[in-house]
């Protein structure tokens, strides 16, 4: 019998977090960005077609504090499990979206971990976020029947209410576009190495 040793390289790691019962932290927030977002109801445009996305912030503002708690000990928990270096908080903004507005394939140069945080969404059709490989494997081979984690080329994830993804910067993502006439309401926020 012959002795074979697998070595996983370079895995991708998303970590996802289910918040949906901090009912008053959600609401809170909720309130916060539609107030904003009534101050400024243009913003700023990134990777957004359509929707409407707030200005950098660099600091949680009050109504995020509880957020802020828990995103510091998830990033924490990451940082130990990873072995790598404090992170801190780069910058975060605040999206809503309606019917029709989507996000572009892209990615969060300069960032060592990204993610996003879905605050209200009230129907399954407002927009998965998909996740693509970056190795290039698609260039390579034919798309198999029944992929995998190793195999598959994309991964999506069902946006949800209190639903917390975190993954690597360099990760290029995309957004549905909603098919609904409701507001989805979510934040996103990049951490760097700590300065």
């Amino acid at each position: 019998m012959l002795k074979v040793t697998k070595h996983s390289l370079f895995p991708t790691l998303i970590w996802e977090i289910d918040l949906s019962e901090k009912k008053t932290m959600l609401s809170k927030m909720k309130r916060f960005i539609l107030q904003t977002k009534n101050i400024d109801p243009i913003g700023i445009r990134r990777s957004n077609y359509g929707g409407w996305h707030s200005k950098l912030y660099y600091k949680y503002v009050e109504e995020f504090r509880d957020f802020e708690n828990i995103i510091n000990e998830v990033i924490s928990g990451i940082q130990n499990e990873l072995d790598i270096p404090n992170l801190e908080l780069s910058e975060y903004w605040c999206n809503v979206n309606e019917y029709g507005d989507y996000n572009e394939l892209h990615n969060h140069i300069g960032s060592y971990l990204s993610g996003v945080f879905y605050i209200s969404v009230t129907e399954k059709n407002m927009g998965n976020i998909h996740f693509y490989r970056g190795d290039n494997m698609k260039y390579y081979t034919h798309k198999l029947p029944r992929p995998n984690n190793v195999t598959g080329q994309q991964i999506d994830y069902e946006s949800k209410t209190g639903k917390l993804l975190i993954f690597p910067g360099w990760l290029d993502h995309c957004v549905d576009g909603s098919r609904s006439k409701d507001k989805r309401i979510s934040i996103s926020f990049n951490y760097k190495l700590k300065s």
